[in-house]
């Protein structure tokens, strides 16, 4: 560190080394608590699913128990059984794919990160109403599986969130160029606010898209919408791998991203 002629110490070569290490270690832990806090957005609908995977089970399971000389009743209390044993282990293979993901690894199937980012949601958008089509090739980006999978999870969350208790659909679909592909999500929700467009990649700016009279006796639908870092974190995760993330405000009803991701060429 030296003294400038104004008499104020400046931080020597050294000392920019030890805070440029620093901002890049706090960015890094920044990122693996957003993965996490991502993993407790789910935990109320994880939860709320799981709860209704076990009541028929143990309906039929007591049922069964206090007349175990009908056999069709012990045989569906087995069927019942078994599918929720299933569908339970599809929900938590998914959410430890998710957890597990490392930056490292080989490049993603892009149709199949969509799906896998899907399966994570537990439950099934459907039951809400919320028609999904997907129009995706089979073609492999250069992402790190982790941050392709953690921006698609965070944007099928807030379109899941904006839909939940009025129905619609999310459209999912690429169009692919010579050496990237754009893959658009859109839903017909409520959108977003026209003075929050300009300033939805800041950090801390909150997107969370609200319906009116909304029911809470129905599933857990006031996940909470985070510190608003959630769209900030996906830019920085889509250009670190030299890509992009855009909200396109033309595409009505509801809001639409464009995500422009590069091909893994061979």
């Amino acid at each position: 560190m030296f003294t400038d002629q104004a008499g104020l110490a400046s931080p020597s070569a050294a000392d920019v080394d030890a805070l440029l290490q620093q901002c890049r270690q706090l960015q890094q832990s920044l990122l693996a608590s957003h993965r996490m806090a991502t993993l407790g957005t789910m935990a109320c609908s994880i939860a709320h699913e799981f709860n209704n995977i076990l009541t028929p089970m143990m309906n039929f399971a007591h049922r069964a128990l206090t007349r175990p000389q009908d056999a069709n009743l012990v045989h569906k209390a087995l069927q019942h059984a078994v599918q929720g044993c299933q569908r339970a282990a599809a929900i938590s293979d998914s959410l430890l794919g998710f957890a597990r993901q490392t930056e490292q690894g080989s490049c993603p199937s892009l149709s199949q990160s969509v799906h896998e980012a899907l399966a994570c949601l537990a439950r099934s958008p459907a039951k809400d109403g919320i028609d999904i089509q997907i129009d995706v090739p089979d073609l492999p980006v250069a992402v790190p599986p982790a941050h392709l999978q953690q921006v698609l999870l965070n944007l099928l969350l807030n379109s899941v969130r904006a839909l939940r208790h009025r129905g619609g659909w999310i459209h999912i679909h690429a169009a692919v160029a010579e050496r990237h592909v754009t893959l658009t999500l859109h839903d017909n929700g409520p959108g977003i606010p026209l003075e929050l467009q300009p300033h939805l990649f800041r950090p801390f700016c909150h997107t969370c898209r609200t319906t009116e009279n909304q029911d809470s006796s129905a599933i857990p639908a006031n996940v909470p919408a985070g510190a608003g870092l959630g769209l900030s974190i996906c830019r920085h995760l889509l250009e670190q791998a030299g890509g992009d993330i855009a909200f396109d405000p033309t595409l009505t009803p509801g809001a639409a991203f464009h995500l422009t991701l590069p091909l893994a060429l061979a």
